[in-house]
C-alpha cells in the first residue's frame, strides 16, 4: 500500500505483520472495520531491514557466559510473514499443568485454564489446514502403532502436528492476495513504528509515528481507535520503551515489569553419545517418527507426566525419540568405522558386549518466569538512530534439576523396557556444552490480574492504556516445553473475539 498525504486514519492498527499480526488481522478481513497492519520489512527477505533487529544477547548461568550478537538476528525474520518465514510448521497445544498455577514454579499460573482455549485451537487448526487436535495418541488410522506406555504417573506421549510440511507454512505467501484483495484491510510495509504518543496523562494513545525505512528517515502519522502491538515477546517491550516522551520509564512500565520474564526455550542436542538402544525396536518407535494422520503428518514425543513433574519439582519438557540410525547394522558403514564406533562407546564406559543402536534425541524444557531475565535499552542505536536491545537471559537451579531428572528419568524407563540405556554424564555441566536457548520468545508484557504483576489483563489490554492491547507470545506468563506459533494463533482469534464484541461493538 503506498503512504497516502496526510496521517492514516484506521479503526484498528496493527503494529507487526508476522504469525501473531496477520492471524488477528484475518479475523477482521472484509468486516466494517477499517484495519491497518504496519510492518516493518518489505514483501521478502531484506538485510539492510533486518539489521534493524541487532542487539545482544547474554546466555549465562552454571558456569556458562555466551554473549552473541547475531542471535537476534538469527532466530527472527523481519518482513511480512515474519519468522513463519523459517517456521517448522511443528504445532500442539500447551499442556493443561502449564495453564496451573505451580507451587514450585515461581511466577506461573494463567488468569484461565486449557479448556476455555481449546475452541480457539480448533479454530486455529482450521487456518493451519489441519485436524482439530486429537488428545489421543493412538491413530485411528493405524492401530499397529502404539505408544510406549510406562504408566500414565510417569512418562505420557504427546502428537505435535506438522502443519503443510514440506511446504512451510508462510503467512506472508499465504495471506498477501487475501489482503490486498480485501475492501477494509491496508497492508504497509518499510513502516517501523518509532513511538506511541500518548496524552499528557499516558493513558490514551493519540497517534503513532511511523518510520518509512527510507534514506531520508521520513515519518508519517497513524491515528486509530484501537492499537495491537503485535512484533514478538523482543520487539513488543523495545517499542513500550522507546515510547518515553511523556512516561519516562517507557509505556506500562510504571512497575518496571515491560521487558521483566523474559523467557525461551532451552534445548538440549546431539545426544546420540548418551543414549543406546539395545535392540532395533524401530517399529515399536514407529509413533515417534513422522507419520502420516488425516492427511497431516504427526510425529509424537515422550513427556513427564503432570504427578511426575509435580512429585519431583520439575519445569514440563519433552524428549524426542524419532531419529533412529542402526549404525551398527548399516551396510553403508565400513567395519574400521564400525570399530571404531564401539571403541568410542567402551571409553564412554558403555557395555558393548550386546548389540546397541544408536539414536540422535533433543530435549526441549521450558524456562520458568524470573524478573532478573529481561528484554532493556542499551545506548547502541540502529540506522533509525533508535536504540537497540539487550536481552539477558540465566539458566536456574530449577532448569539444571529439569534437564538432569528428566534425563535419569527417561534413562530408568528404557532400561526397565529392555530398550536401551543412557548414559548421565559424572559432570552435568557437560550436558550444557549441548544447550542453547531455543528461538521461542516469551513473557516480556505478561497476563496478570493487576499491573502490579503484569502488562496486560486477561483480554489481553493494557493495565494502564485504554486503548492498547498486546498480542502473541510476550503476554504468555508461563512458556511450556511446546513450540508457541499454536498458542500465539489461538490467543489472537480470542483477542478478535473479545474487540468485536466489547469493545468496537458500536464502532
Amino acid at each position: 500500500m503506498e503512504y497516502e498525504h496526510g496521517d492514516i486514519q484506521s479503526d484498528i492498527c496493527i503494529i507487526g505483520g508476522g504469525a501473531a499480526g496477520i492471524s488477528i488481522a484475518n479475523e477482521f478481513n472484509n468486516s466494517k472495520f477499517r484495519t491497518v497492519i504496519l510492518e516493518s520489512g518489505s514483501l521478502d527477505y531484506d538485510s539492510k531491514i533486518q539489521e534493524l533487529y541487532d542487539g545482544e544477547f547474554t546466555f549465562s548461568g552454571f558456569g556458562l557466559k555466551k554473549n552473541s550478537y547475531d542471535v537476534l538476528t538469527a532466530d527472527r525474520l523481519r518482513y511480512f510473514g515474519g519468522t513463519t518465514g523459517h517456521w517448522s510448521g511443528m504445532v500442539a497445544p500447551y499442556d493443561d499443568i502449564d495453564f496451573k498455577k505451580r507451587m514450585w514454579v515461581p511466577n506461573s499460573g494463567w488468569p484461565f485454564n486449557r479448556d476455555h482455549l481449546m475452541p480457539y485451537y480448533d479454530r486455529a487448526s482450521k487456518l493451519l489446514g489441519i485436524p482439530k487436535y486429537n488428545f489421543d495418541p493412538v491413530p485411528n488410522h493405524d492401530p499397529k502403532r502404539r505408544p510406549l506406555y510406562f504408566g500414565e504417573e510417569t512418562v505420557n506421549t504427546k502428537l505435535f502436528y506438522a502443519a503443510r510440511t514440506g511446504n512451510r507454512l508462510r503467512f506472508g505467501d499465504v495471506f498477501f492476495e487475501d489482503f490486498k484483495k480485501s475492501k477494509n484491510i491496508k497492508l504497509f510495509i518499510n513502516a517501523t513504528v518509532s513511538s506511541l504518543n500518548v496524552n499528557q496523562e499516558g493513558k490514551f494513545i493519540e497517534s503513532l509515528s511511523v518510520f518509512k525505512n527510507d534514506i531520508n528517515k521520513n515519518k508519517v502519522t497513524v491515528k486509530s481507535k484501537v492499537y495491537i502491538l503485535s512484533c514478538g515477546a523482543v520487539e513488543n517491550a523495545r517499542i513500550l520503551l522507546l515510547s518515553d516522551s511523556v512516561m519516562k520509564k517507557g509505556l506500562c512500565n510504571t512497575n518496571d515489569l515491560v521487558g521483566r520474564f523474559f523467557q525461551g526455550h532451552g534445548i538440549t542436542y546431539d545426544l546420540k553419545t548418551y543414549i543406546h538402544m539395545l535392540i532395533d525396536n524401530k517399529k515399536i518407535f514407529d509413533l515417534y517418527g513422522l507419520h502420516k494422520y488425516k492427511s497431516t503428518n504427526v510425529f509424537g514425543f515422550l513427556t513427564l507426566s503432570p504427578k511426575l513433574q509435580e512429585k519431583n519439582k520439575l519445569l514440563n519438557s519433552f524428549f524426542s525419540i524419532n531419529e533412529w540410525s542402526s549404525i551398527i547394522k548399516d551396510d553403508k558403514v565400513t567395519t574400521s568405522m564400525k570399530k571404531q564406533y564401539m571403541d568410542f562407546l567402551n571409553n564412554l564406559g558403555i557395555d558393548t558386549s550386546d548389540k546397541w543402536y544408536s539414536v540422535n534425541s533433543v530435549m526441549a524444557y521450558e524456562q520458568e518466569p524470573q524478573f532478573h531475565n529481561r528484554v532493556s535499552l542499551i545506548n547502541d542505536r540502529d540506522w533509525l538512530n533508535q536504540r537497540k536491545v539487550r536481552v539477558s537471559s540465566k539458566i536456574s537451579e530449577l532448569q539444571i534439576r529439569t534437564l538432569t531428572e528428566t534425563f535419569r528419568v527417561f534413562g530408568n524407563i528404557l532400561g526397565e523396557k529392555f530398550l536401551g540405556k543412557i548414559r548421565i554424564p559424572s559432570e552435568i555441566q557437560e550436558l550444557f556444552s549441548h544447550s542453547r536457548q531455543w528461538g521461542h520468545y516469551m513473557g516480556t508484557t505478561r497476563m496478570s490480574k493487576s499491573s502490579s504483576d503484569g502488562v496486560v489483563n486477561e483480554n489481553c489490554k493494557s493495565h494502564s492504556i485504554d486503548n492498547l492491547y498486546i498480542n502473541g507470545s510476550s503476554v504468555f506468563p508461563t512458556g511450556s516445553a511446546t513450540n508457541p506459533t499454536y498458542t500465539i494463533l489461538a490467543m489472537s482469534i480470542r483477542l478478535a473475539d473479545y474487540l468485536k464484541k466489547e469493545v468496537l461493538k458500536n464502532a
